[in-house]
């Protein structure tokens, strides 16, 4: 308050002078003209700007502050922040509702206008100098903002880039199935293989999808054999049922050769081989209930021949002794089996649970050899497994089978 008598003393002389200054100031600290509220932050409408003394601190002179405050930009530190990026106050009312100054200055001195820094800052690429590293690698906002979310940095996704994977291929590649683990437990932590561009490159110029490539990885099978059943004639899913079968690749051509599918050949395969006991009928009515359990009634007419497996009777192991994913270390071991009833050719028949494994008894002594019927209604825990691209019943009906399930 001192500080302003003095002043008024040595303009004292002169009141004119006094009376500019008082219009100016009132220029500065009062009302903002009316077109400046639209460029103003929500949180400031209402508050009044710097005074002229603190613009003239910052070197900003009362005509340019005016230019600032139309701008929406109220405060001398604050414009003075922007000066200091290299922005007009024009420039600089373009950025200020979409990114701080030094975010703003930043996208300029890369060599982007405000729309072009939108752009890139949506795709969540906050960094000017990281867009123009995209940028020049040949990617736009759009495709690098999806390398960018998967922590691909300029250099490795112009790598792909110049392998000739877009970003959407690039994902399908680089990226292996979800390691998922058992019916719901979605919410579980999981893991990915990630692959190499030179792995997409390789693969893919033999002829292969993504998702061949990677299930030929988890099913142990090279490149260069799975080219040579490709070369062969077979596709990428023929070879694995062949192998799958346990046919090497010059079997395979011999048996397709003579008309078989690999299911034939393998049922020719083991028809021809030596057989003791034997299952020769088998129905099952499943019902796979929400919760990913089972309520089954199996019908299952057996031959246990003197000296075949069977050492001690027919028994039955619980569904799914061991249940593994495919893409996956994880194994489901021993889901209980339940037993409702059991009928022994036609007559209520006797059973006891050891272990996991169902026997049969017939007057408390193991089931004769000879041919029997048996009608078996029980239910287990789950058996679903969440596979990446489908569900998959992970369930057993019996050991050894030679009849038709219905």
């Amino acid at each position: 308050m001192e500080g302003n008598v003095r002043k008024q003393e040595k303009l004292s002389l002169l009141p004119g002078l006094i009376i500019i200054i008082a219009f100016s100031s009132a220029i500065v600290i009062g009302l903002l003209p009316a077109d400046a509220t639209a460029h103003l932050d929500d949180n400031l409408i209402g508050v009044p700007p710097s005074e002229i003394s603190e613009w003239n601190y910052y070197g900003i002179s009362a005509e340019e502050s005016k230019k600032w405050i139309e701008e929406g930009i109220i405060f001398a530190a604050w414009a003075a922040q922007w000066k200091g990026e290299g922005f007009s106050a024009e420039s600089a009312g373009r950025w200020h509702k979409i990114a701080n100054v030094y975010t703003a200055g930043d996208f300029l001195k890369n060599g982007f206008g405000p729309e072009e820094g939108r752009e890139w800052m949506s795709q969540g690429i906050r960094s000017g100098l990281r867009a123009r590293e995209y940028l020049s690698s040949g990617l736009d906002a759009r495709e690098a903002g999806t390398f960018w979310k998967k922590g691909l940095y300029p250099e490795e996704a112009k790598e792909w880039r110049n392998a000739g994977f877009n970003a959407e291929a690039m994902l399908k590649w680089r990226y292996g199935p979800r390691m998922s683990e058992f019916y719901f437990t979605k919410g579980s932590s999981y893991s990915q293989a990630v692959y190499d561009v030179g792995f997409a490159r390789n693969w893919r110029g033999a002829g292969f999808t993504a998702e061949e490539a990677h299930l030929a990885i988890t099913y142990g099978f090279e490149l260069v054999e799975v080219k040579k059943w490709k070369d062969a004639g077979f596709s990428f899913n023929e070879s694995v049922l062949w192998k799958d079968s346990g046919f090497t690749l010059e079997e395979a051509v011999t048996s397709r050769g003579a008309g078989l599918s690999a299911t034939e050949a393998e049922l020719r395969q083991y028809e021809a081989s030596v057989r003791e006991d034997e299952i020769t009928d088998l129905s099952a009515d499943i019902t796979i209930k929400e919760d990913g359990t089972l309520d089954v009634i199996e019908s299952i007419t057996i031959i246990d021949r003197p000296g075949g497996d069977y050492k001690d009777g027919y028994y039955k192991a619980a569904p799914a002794l061991e249940c593994k994913l495919s893409n996956s270390a994880i194994t489901f071991t021993s889901p209980r089996l339940y037993v409702k009833s059991v009928e022994l050719d036609d007559r209520p028949g006797e059973y006891a649970m050891v272990d996991d494994v169902l026997y049969f008894k017939k007057y408390g002594a193991p089931l004769p050899e000879g041919e029997h019927r048996i009608t078996l209604a029980y239910s287990t825990d789950s058996t679903v497994l969440d596979e990446p691209f489908h569900d998959e019943l992970c369930s057993s009906l019996s050991e050894v089978f030679a009849g038709e399930i219905t």
